[in-house]
Parts: C-alpha cells; sequence; structure tokens
C-alpha cells in the first residue's frame, strides 16, 4: 500500500507541474493577444508590409496586385 501511495504522489507532482507548465503558456499567449490588440504593435511587425492612408485604412501586401 505504502509504494501505490508513492505511485500516486509522484503522479499527483507530475500532473501539477504538467499543469503548471500550461498555465505559464496560456498566460503567455494572453499577453501575446494584448499586444496584438494594440494597433501599433501590430503595425511594428508587419514593418514595410503596410501602407496606410489619411482614412486610416490599412492595406497589408503588394498593392499593385
Amino acid at each position: 500500500m505504502n509504494a501505490y501511495n508513492i505511485t500516486l504522489s509522484k503522479e499527483e507532482q507530475s500532473i501539477a507541474a504538467k499543469n503548471n507548465q500550461k498555465q505559464d503558456a496560456v498566460e503567455e499567449l494572453q499577453v501575446t493577444i494584448r499586444n496584438m490588440q494594440d494597433k501599433k504593435e501590430v503595425l511594428g511587425m508587419l514593418k514595410n508590409e503596410v501602407q496606410d492612408n489619411q482614412n486610416n485604412i490599412f492595406i497589408i501586401g503588394n498593392s499593385d496586385e
């Protein structure tokens, strides 16, 4: 019975560690989403791939197509 309890304890620790890793990943994704909601951040990622005009319309990619 003692060995079974040790096995369960190790399994519990393993699951807790996996949950912590997943929570960290979720938090990172939430930060990414918040950053992408900022127009300046998205435009900064696009660099020269975006054009704008006075009407705040942003054209991504080649406008000659």
